[in-house]
């Protein structure tokens, strides 16, 4: 089907849409609402009952530490920022999912009271309603938030799903298209058009989006399964026994395999991924109030909860020392060493921070360390190399650690350290040596070709 054919189809659909069911209803915002603030004093909900889906648990006393630890720092935020969006709804979510959903419900709605323009309670109750099977008023929300917040794409598709269930499949065409335009390559939204179309009997519409899903993406199983289903009731056999076989192969190829769960404690696990999730929100919040005292707070407390996850080790590492002073970000980084002596990467962050304060004797420590923890890591004796290439340090040992990181990972930044450590052992000729090689490896070094030059024009 040409794309000018298909765009006619479009727009004879849309001008159908409007006329059937009046775009003015769907009382599409222009701009964002006015807000209406009034003077909170939020009603805290009482602390929902711990309770265990395993009873055989071994960790019930860490669960609930957890479990309290994340709803300390949301009634904290919620009680030094009332009018902070992102903190009530923080607390109306773990509610929620520790089993109170009347607290969460009542939190919402204080919040919606409070700020008319809030967005964010809105999709709560809306998804809240639509897992509850309440699709009318999950439909409502979601398009009480979309007046406030068109920009919010992720809740597009739950408010599409919801129109579909209660049968407004005029109105979710509408909002899919909306959802198009923004982006006009999503195989998933021409996808979900199809089956608007086709729960709505506009079959040439519905055949018109699943194709433009497929030449998105070719492996797109719901909508060849959508063609499918046209095509066996309009018993096109030769189109029927095509499409079966591509999703044979689609299935084949590509087998729906659930993912194994290795997980000891599943409940363990759910406890620590919520305490994170209040940790990070509330770390946000504080950071969005310029609260830095207070997000150092979180960020210590978040790790000693979590110490062994590395990513999010890496991340709460880089924002502290960011936005502490130097006194703090040292206390900090050895104190998280004293926490997980056995992890490398901390003693790597306390290293590499030293060395930006050219504590020398620190960072020579700490390197070691992690050379020790991690052995076979080129990064521990590139720096450590470093570290002991200044005058009156130790340039001999600082040649054999570039060595071995050369050994570990000969790439051109690896020799660039190793001429570097040669040069301050007054070993010229080596030096040369390594620059050149360092250009060989990559011509764009331009430290490396700097430093060849120099070496190659002194007197």
């Amino acid at each position: 089907m040409s794309r000018f054919l298909k765009a006619s189809l479009i727009a004879i659909s849309i001008l159908n849409v409007i006329l059937i069911a009046g775009l003015g209803a769907l009382r599409w915002p222009g701009h964002s609402l006015p807000a209406v603030t009034k003077e909170m004093s939020f009603r805290i909900p009482a602390r929902p009952t711990f309770v265990l889906s395993d009873a055989s648990s071994q960790n019930v006393e860490d669960i609930q530490m957890l479990r309290e630890a994340a709803l300390n720092v949301a009634e904290k935020i919620t009680l030094l920022y009332p009018k902070d969006v992102d903190a009530i709804c923080l607390l109306g979510k773990l509610h929620l999912r520790m089993g109170n959903p009347d607290g969460a419900i009542d939190l919402w709605k204080q919040l919606i009271e409070f700020r008319s323009d809030a967005v964010e309670p809105r999709i709560d109750l809306a998804f809240f309603e639509q897992k509850r099977g309440n699709h009318e008023q999950a439909a409502t929300r979601f398009l009480e938030a979309l007046e406030r917040d068109s920009q919010r794409l992720d809740i597009y598709m739950p408010f599409v799903d919801s129109l579909l269930e209660i049968g407004k499949t005029e109105d979710a065409i509408v909002w899919l298209q909306k959802l198009l335009e923004h982006d006009p390559n999503d195989a998933k939204y021409w996808s979900r058009l199809g089956q608007a179309y086709e729960q709505s009997q506009q079959f040439p519409q519905a055949i018109m989006a699943f194709e433009e899903a497929l030449c998105m993406d070719p492996f797109s199983r719901n909508a060849a399964i959508g063609l499918l289903s046209i095509y066996r009731s309009q018993k096109k056999e030769k189109l029927v026994t095509r499409l079966t076989e591509k999703i044979e192969f689609m299935d084949k190829t590509f087998p729906q395999i659930a993912p194994e769960d290795d997980r000891t404690d599943p409940d363990l696990v759910k406890a620590r991924d919520l305490a994170v999730f209040a940790f990070m929100t509330a770390l946000k919040v504080f950071e969005d109030n310029k609260d830095l005292a207070n997000a150092a707070v979180v960020m210590e407390r978040l790790l000693e909860l979590v110490p062994d996850d590395t990513s999010l080790r890496k991340d709460l590492v880089s924002r502290y020392i960011r936005s502490q002073s130097s006194q703090n970000v040292v206390a900090f980084l050895e104190h998280q060493c004293a926490i997980v002596p056995q992890n490398a990467e901390a003693w790597l962050a306390l290293g590499q921070y030293a060395m930006l304060r050219r504590d020398y004797d620190r960072a020579n420590t700490s390197l070691r360390k992690f050379i020790e923890l991690a052995p076979d890591n080129p990064t521990g004796y590139s720096l450590l190399s470093q570290v002991l290439m200044p005058k009156g340090r130790n340039s001999n040992e600082a040649v054999e650690f570039a060595n071995k990181a050369v050994e570990l990972a000969p790439t051109s930044a690896q020799y660039y350290v190793l001429a570097t450590a040669c040069y301050h052992h007054n070993d010229l000729t080596n030096a040369k040596k390594h620059f050149t090689k360092a250009l060989e490896l990559n011509p764009a070094n331009v430290e490396a070709a700097d430093a060849l030059d120099m070496l190659e024009n002194q007197p």
